[in-house]
């Protein structure tokens, strides 16, 4: 099937909707479908962020080559300014199991979620929200050629699911517990400490997964997650047997056509009310050998 992208803008200034930011808007267009969220909720550099939803009938291949494959289906055609980076297009998330392309498949155990290794899709219809100049603008694929309604329907279907109120968050969780023993973890880390010695691994990413039984929705772990932990690379996807949440204070890496950038973190200290204390413990962390040596491998390795 082939598409077209012609958008059409029109910034949401009415009080009602001037302040809404993209993770409470998320709940609120809880109708719609796939939505997909790059969440720029708080810290350096906190700038723009996009809620995508209602993607084009397309859906994905299990390939890292799936945005490529999507956006030849898509033709420019012109249209209204688009503010922000993102000017429609592919939002969505892979999985570490698709591997690097162009090298062996990684050997991983089975997910036992069942998760698909590529989430997401086409977005032609999204916000954009300037979170330094606090503006938000709707922007609208006119006719993309799925037979979807008119501008103008749509637009005033999403004013009006955005100025609705929504019930307080619910969300609650019990009986948290883990995959893997404490006892069973240790024994893992005594391994990779044996092949970073052998020189077989340069970093590993040691880890376990965590369950717990939980009530309420998607959208209201994730609601309650910004409150407590806000970062400048948060996200939310839409899955078919449930929904991925992130809280990530750095950047892998961005590309804007001509400069890439990542923005690594190793080695953090507590931050203390006390101003003096707070300056000791940033002296203190500077001066740490096994922290500035975990940020210089870590630089290294994202260069």
């Amino acid at each position: 099937m082939n598409f077209r992208w012609r958008p059409r803008v029109v910034e949401l200034d009415d009080p009602a909707l001037r302040g809404l930011d993209l993770g409470h808007a998320l709940g609120r267009l809880a109708g719609h479908s796939r939505r997909v969220l790059l969440d720029s909720a708080r810290g350096y550099p906190s700038r723009w962020s996009v809620l995508g939803f209602d993607p084009l009938p397309l859906r994905p291949s299990e390939s890292v080559l799936a945005p490529r494959e999507l956006l030849a289906s898509l033709s420019s055609e012109s249209g209204d300014a688009v503010p922000g980076p993102f000017h429609g297009g592919f939002l969505g998330a892979f999985a570490y199991d698709l591997g690097v392309h162009g090298e062996r498949p990684v050997e991983a155990a089975p997910d036992p979620t069942g998760f698909e290794r590529v989430t997401g899709g086409l977005y032609v219809d999204f916000l954009v929200r300037d979170e330094v100049a606090r503006r938000t603008w709707l922007v609208l694929g006119e006719e993309p050629g799925d037979g979807r309604a008119s501008v103008e329907d749509r637009r005033e279907r999403i004013r009006t699911s955005l100025a609705r109120e929504r019930a307080p968050s619910a969300w609650r969780a019990t009986s948290a517990r883990r995959a893997v023993s404490s006892e069973e973890h240790m024994r893992r880390v005594e391994r990779c400490r044996e092949f970073i010695a052998a020189g077989d691994v340069y970093q590993a990413n040691l880890a376990y997964r965590m369950m717990a039984d939980v009530e309420g929705t998607p959208e209201d772990c994730y609601e309650r997650l910004r409150a407590c932990n806000p970062a400048p690379y948060m996200a939310f996807a839409d899955l078919e047997r449930g929904a991925l949440l992130s809280a990530s204070p750095e950047l892998l890496l961005e590309f804007d056509g001509r400069t890439a950038r990542t923005r690594p973190i190793k080695g953090t200290a507590r931050r203390c009310e006390d101003p003096e204390e707070d300056a000791r413990a940033r002296a203190a962390l500077v001066a740490s050998e096994k922290d500035r040596a975990e940020l210089a491998m870590i630089v290294d390795l994202e260069r």
